[in-house]
Parts: structure tokens; C-alpha cells; sequence
């Protein structure tokens, strides 16, 4: 016996012809199976002829009050951008700081150790490589965003037009 799911298949007229030939047998030689599919066919029709429900006027007029009223906020993307951003430089100000402050206060170090150590960091290769990768990055996002994206917009706009 078919399940309901592939009588109402049937009744879409969506059933693969595995389940369309099944069928076919079931009403021929299953006396149970046509008057369930006659139950369901009126079922299906009764769903067919029953107009679907709408919200309430007043609903989707106090919904569309409150979207024109709401106020533009910052684009959740730009929210999210701005706080990585904001922690990467508050780690980097952190790590500067860890290395400025004395490990310990038992023994004696100088600030002047702890700037050189520090100008050792920042003269390594490889930091000033990283430093300048990041200020690419940031370069070419600032490019992408204040230039070229209003760019290709008025572009696409005037290709529509």
C-alpha cells in the first residue's frame, strides 16, 4: 500500500511512474486501497477549494507603520568588522604593553632593557613584513568600499536605465 505522502504525490500530479503504475494495480485489485484513496482525493480537493488564510488588515498595517519608522542602524557585517578590528588593535596594544612593563618586580629591570627588546621586535623582518601585509589589507578594503563599489553601482545603474 502507498503511503500518504505518495497518493497525495499522486493526486499533484508529481508521482514518479514506479508509484504511478503501483497505484494503478492497488485501485484494480485493493477494494481498501480505493475507498482510502477516494477519502483522500476528496480531502485533497476540499484543501484545494479552501481559500488561504490572510493576516488581519490592521496586523500588516501596525508591521509596515513600524518598518517605515524604524531607524537605519549600522549594517550588522560593518558592526562585526569594526569589533575584530577593534580587538586585534586592543591585542596588539596589550602585547606592546606586556613588553613595556617589568616581569617582575623583585628584580631590576629598566625601562631602557625593555624599549630596546621591544625596537629588537619591531626591526625583526618578519613583524615589519606582517605590519605591512595588515596595512595592505586595510589599504585595499578602504579602496574597495569608498571607491570601487559606488563605482560599479552607478555603473549598474546606468546600464539599467
Amino acid at each position: 500500500m502507498l503511503t500518504d505522502n505518495q497518493i497525495f504525490d499522486i493526486l499533484d500530479g508529481v508521482a514518479s511512474d514506479e508509484i504511478r503504475n503501483e497505484h494503478a494495480h492497488l485501485l484494480i485489485h485493493s477494494g481498501a486501497y480505493r475507498a482510502y484513496f477516494e477519502e483522500l482525493e476528496m480531502l485533497h480537493l476540499d484543501l484545494a477549494t479552501m481559500p488561504m488564510e490572510q493576516p488581519s488588515a490592521k496586523f500588516t498595517h501596525v508591521l509596515l507603520e513600524r518598518l517605515q519608522v524604524a531607524p537605519k542602524t549600522f549594517q550588522t557585517k560593518w558592526l562585526i568588522i569594526g569589533s575584530i578590528a577593534a580587538g586585534i588593535i586592543a591585542a596588539i596594544g596589550f602585547v606592546f604593553l606586556g613588553l613595556l612593563m617589568p616581569k617582575s618586580f623583585v628584580g631590576e629591570v629598566t625601562y631602557v632593557d625593555k624599549l630596546s627588546y621591544l625596537s629588537d621586535i619591531l626591526s625583526n623582518q618578519s613583524m615589519t613584513f606582517i605590519f605591512v601585509a595588515i596595512n595592505a589589507f586595510l589599504l585595499l578594503l578602504i579602496i574597495d568600499r569608498k571607491v570601487l563599489k559606488p563605482y560599479f553601482q552607478k555603473r549598474q545603474l546606468s546600464l539599467h536605465n
